[in-house]
């Protein structure tokens, strides 16, 4: 049975690219490497065709997660990856993460290369030892299988492959890349943003529980992104902040798209929309991804003056380490986080930053 009133599905908005199916987003753990990334969209250039290239230069190995440092050199040596070495797209690091795992008593090892449309690519090694293992846990998956009363969730699957078409034909944002996020009205995207502004809020219940309950990671993914348009910014956040810790990726990815947003909307209130507990554990998260997603959403609540110190002193060992990162995205990620927090510009000295965050 429907959650809600049954309706006519909704005309999808008119827009020049042809429908395209909702990419499959398949339930998966951390070990399935979920961190490839063919292009880095927020270094794409303006008006330019993203071309993707055969083969990419790499440029740095970095390694987090490493409770001894010496682990981490260990690993970085035990991979045989040096710097200038061709690195073919899609590139997954086959048979190297099994072989880095036998090397030690590790809950998790994981490989993500990043790709740049610059022809470099960085390759970053997330290693979990056994007595950190609980930095793995994620919410359970949820076991059922629910109907909508509309067809809204398909409608943003459309929206969500005309926005990635446009970010890989290098369609300029609105959104510049230190905010985190990729938004945009361009006019494909126009007649969507409005029909879910309109349409959300009617759909509000059916959509959280899609968000929570629903065991198709595809759905979850759409309804935790639909969430993002709701008038009602208090209860759509702490919906979107339990999914930062959802069981797959791609629904953890779009949960902190959608979330960013609002919390820069409540900010300047000095409203803390959000518990910090679920967002300082996805930073933990052994994924380039989920720290990338979770810095966007950091970035944003250390400007409220009482979750300031609570934040960095919590999320400090984990900035320290992307301040040391050869990949210049991640030091400047925490740069920002850092500078925002703070007013302070120390750039990548961590014993500065770390002495200015006692003082806090």
């Amino acid at each position: 049975m429907p959650l809600g009133p049954s309706l006519e599905p909704l005309q999808a908005p008119s827009a020049p690219l042809a429908p395209i199916e909702l990419t499959d987003a398949r339930q998966r753990t951390p070990d399935d490497n979920d961190d490839i990334t063919p292009t880095d969209h927020h270094n794409a250039t303006p008006s330019r065709v993203v071309v993707r290239k055969a083969r990419y230069v790499l440029m740095g190995v970095d390694c987090f997660g490493a409770q001894d440092g010496e682990a981490c050199q260990r690993l970085t040596a035990r991979s045989s990856l040096d710097v200038g070495d061709s690195l073919p797209l899609g590139w997954r690091g086959e048979g190297l993460v099994e072989r880095l795992r036998r090397s030690g008593n590790y809950a998790y090892v994981g490989i993500s290369p990043v790709f740049y449309t610059d022809g470099t690519a960085y390759v970053t090694i997330d290693v979990v030892e056994q007595d950190d293992h609980t930095r793995l846990k994620l919410l359970d998956p949820p076991n059922q299988t629910l109907s909508f009363s509309t067809n809204l969730l398909e409608l943003y699957g459309e929206y969500s492959n005309i926005t990635v078409d446009l970010m890989q034909r290098g369609v300029a944002p609105k959104t510049t890349p230190e905010e985190g996020f990729w938004q945009s009205d361009h006019d494909q995207l126009a007649p969507y943003i409005a029909l879910f502004r309109e349409q959300v809020p009617l759909h509000r219940q059916e959509l959280i529980a899609i968000a929570t309950q629903e065991k198709d990671p595809t759905w979850r993914r759409a309804a935790s992104g639909l969430l993002g348009f709701d008038t009602d910014d208090a209860l759509a956040s702490r919906v979107l902040a339990a999914a930062l810790l959802d069981p797959n990726h791609q629904v953890r990815s779009e949960a902190a798209h959608a979330l960013v947003p609002k919390l820069r909307k409540a900010r300047d209130t000095g409203e803390a929309l959000i518990d910090t507990g679920s967002v300082l554990r996805m930073l933990q998260l052994p994924s380039t991804a989920d720290r990338a997603s979770a810095i966007s959403v950091i970035n944003e609540l250390v400007h409220i003056p009482s979750l300031r110190k609570p934040i960095l002193d919590e999320a400090f060992p984990v900035l320290e380490q992307m301040l040391q990162a050869s990949r210049p995205k991640a030091s400047q990620s925490a740069i920002q986080v850092l500078e925002s927090a703070t007013g302070l510009s120390y750039g990548r000295d961590s014993l500065r930053w770390k002495k200015a965050i006692e003082r806090l």
